[in-house]
Formats: structure tokens, C-alpha cells, sequence
């Protein structure tokens, strides 16, 4: 009984020995890029962007499992599960947690919203990042929420008094003064990048040649598309630009009016900074489209 179990401790200790071994050559072959090497020993890997495999060989946990597999525990949460096929007396890992690594915005963005699934393994949740369609719907869902913070706050526009214009008979000018303000009445900066504003301009051409009748024509329209810049918290940004009215004789505009549209898209900073996460948000989005 004895010599049995003596026998069992050293068969155990060799395996542990030629996991580690694996985790060593795995490693080497990250560093190095080795796809061949990695793609053997890590079929699955092609799914990753990235691989955090970074390690010290002599802080890993290794356990075996019930049905003949090796547990490996890294840290943080990592772990990899790995199966040897005994026909080519070789090892692979079949399932791995905290490996697939990804962008330190986009992770956190994940984990806060429930996009990112810690009881999934790696191939489960790199298949839910890929519906990135989901940063969209987020992006949506966040700026209908701020657009009561975020919005155009005030137009105005000043039309100067006509001055003539030498050598062109009696025609006049004036110039035409508009001004557009947006307010941000969250917490934080908005980046430029982060909205545009169209900008409707409408008014009405009118004629009088008997000086008795006066015929107004149908109204015109142009629209103006107005660059976002940055505004500071609980801060407003000012666009003001002017446009030359040009009076002839008998024909002249008025009624000028200005309508504007503000289009607001956040970017992954502003979502991280100005929105209260629950971590529902992506089951939410799933519900929503019926996934």
C-alpha cells in the first residue's frame, strides 16, 4: 500500500512538472508572437485581441480535477483549464477566464454595464463583445438621458441698419448678427468632438413696386451646420456669425428666425464619467431587441 501510493504522489508530481513546463512554452510563445505555437497549445486564442498571459511560473496554483483535467489559477481571477490527449501525449487548453485581454476603457466600460460576464468563460464573453452594437444603443440611451443638460439654451438674431452701398444705385445693405448658446449643466467637461449643431435659418422675401401692395413671397430656408466646442462643467459655449443682407429697391427680407437642432453623441469618456451605472444596462439592451 505503501509503494501504491508512493508511486501515485510521484505520478501526480510529474504531471504537475509537465504543466508547468506548458505554461512556460505558452508563455515564451506569447512573448514572441509564435500564432503556430500559441494556436496548438490554445486553439480558441484566435477569438482574443489580446492574451494576458504574464506570469510567475512559481505563484501558480495547479489542481486536477475530477475528470482527469489541470486547473491552472493565475491571478485575478485568471484561470485556465487544461486537457492532455493522451494518443499524442500533448497538452491544450480547452477553456480559460481573465485571459482574453481587452482595452482598460472598453473592459471597465464592460464589466460596469454587464456586457462583460465574469461567470462566463473567454470564448463566451468575446462573443458578447463582439455585438458592438451595444456601445451604440449605450450612446443613445446616455444622451437621451443628458439632453435635458446639454442643449441649445439660446438663439437671437440682430439685423443691423441698412448703410447704401456706393455705385449700386439704391441698393442697401445691413448686416445680420446671429448668435447660438449651448449650455452644459452636468458636472463635467463635453468635449467639441461629442455634438454638432444644425442650424435652420428662415425668412421672408417681400416686393412692393406700386409702394401700395406689398407681395410676400414663400418663405426660404438654409441650414447651417455648426462645429461642436468644449464646454467646461455647469459652462456654455457661444457661436456667433454674421451674413450680409442686401436691400434693393423694391425687394427686401424679413422675418428672420432661427431654429436648432443639437445632435449629441457621448463618447466612451463622457459614459464613464457622467453616467451612474447599474450593471442591468446590457441585459436591458438584450431585452430591448430580443435577444
Amino acid at each position: 500500500m505503501l509503494l501504491m501510493l508512493a508511486l501515485h504522489g510521484f505520478s501526480a508530481c510529474n504531471n504537475y512538472s509537465e504543466v508547468k513546463s506548458f505554461m512556460t512554452e505558452l508563455s515564451a510563445a506569447v512573448s514572441a508572437h509564435d500564432t503556430t505555437a500559441i494556436s496548438k497549445m490554445f486553439p480558441e486564442a484566435w477569438k482574443a485581441d489580446s492574451l494576458s498571459l504574464s506570469f510567475d511560473i512559481d505563484d501558480i496554483h495547479i489542481e486536477k480535477l475530477e475528470n482527469g483535467n489541470y486547473l491552472v489559477v493565475l491571478d485575478d481571477g485568471r484561470d485556465i483549464t487544461i486537457s492532455k490527449n493522451e494518443t499524442e501525449n500533448s497538452l491544450s487548453i480547452i477553456e480559460s477566464h481573465g485571459v482574453f485581454a481587452y482595452p482598460k476603457d472598453k473592459i471597465v466600460f464592460a464589466q460596469n454595464t454587464g456586457w462583460y460576464d465574469k461567470a462566463l468563460n473567454d470564448v463566451q464573453n468575446a462573443a458578447r463583445l463582439s455585438d458592438t452594437l451595444f456601445i451604440t444603443w449605450m450612446k443613445d440611451k446616455v444622451a437621451e438621458e443628458l439632453k435635458t443638460l446639454v442643449k441649445v439654451s439660446k438663439t437671437s438674431i440682430v439685423k443691423g441698419e441698412p448703410r447704401h452701398m456706393e455705385g449700386l444705385g439704391t441698393t442697401d445693405e445691413a448686416i445680420i448678427t446671429y448668435t447660438v448658446v449651448v449650455s452644459n449643466e452636468t458636472d463635467m467637461d463635453i468635449s467639441g468632438n461629442d455634438y454638432s449643431i444644425l442650424a435652420k435659418i428662415t425668412w421672408v422675401a417681400c416686393e412692393n413696386y406700386t409702394y401700395i401692395n406689398k407681395v410676400i413671397r414663400e418663405p426660404e430656408s438654409e441650414n447651417k451646420t455648426l462645429s461642436g466646442k468644449p464646454i467646461p462643467a455647469k459652462g456654455t459655449a457661444t457661436y456667433t456669425w454674421e451674413e450680409q443682407d442686401i436691400i434693393m429697391a423694391h425687394i427686401w427680407n424679413e422675418d428672420y428666425a432661427i431654429s436648432c437642432t443639437l445632435n449629441y453623441t457621448p463618447s466612451m469618456d463622457t459614459m464613464m464619467s457622467a453616467y451612474h451605472f447599474t450593471g442591468k444596462e446590457h441585459a436591458e439592451y438584450l431585452n430591448a431587441h430580443n435577444k
